[in-house]
């Protein structure tokens, strides 16, 4: 009743996967790059600057993540945290 026809092999299949890969990674990094510049506290940014990033990354996606990324993400400093219980530096002498 049908005739079936062979299906022809498809040539852009590898291409399309790598685009589909491409176009996941820049969503991804809009989506992460939205929520990053919303975490940042106030102080590290001057007035009106996070809105300007915000602003700069919902309008130029891919572009705005990345120069988020680069360029205006604050640095984070990992600093030791303080001992909870200071070390006497003679372990003989005890503190009453």
């Amino acid at each position: 009743m049908f005739d079936t026809v062979p299906a022809e092999p498809d040539d852009d299949a590898g291409v399309i996967a790598v685009e589909e890969v491409v176009v996941c990674a820049a969503a991804l990094l809009w989506t992460w790059a939205i929520g990053d510049v919303m975490a940042v506290d106030h102080q590290p940014l001057r007035p009106g600057e996070k809105a300007a990033w915000i602003a700069a990354v919902m309008l130029l996606p891919a572009a705005g993540a990345l120069m988020w990324l680069l360029v205006g993400r604050p640095a984070t400093h990992t600093e030791e945290a303080p001992a909870t219980h200071p070390v006497s530096p003679r372990p003989d002498v005890h503190r009453k």
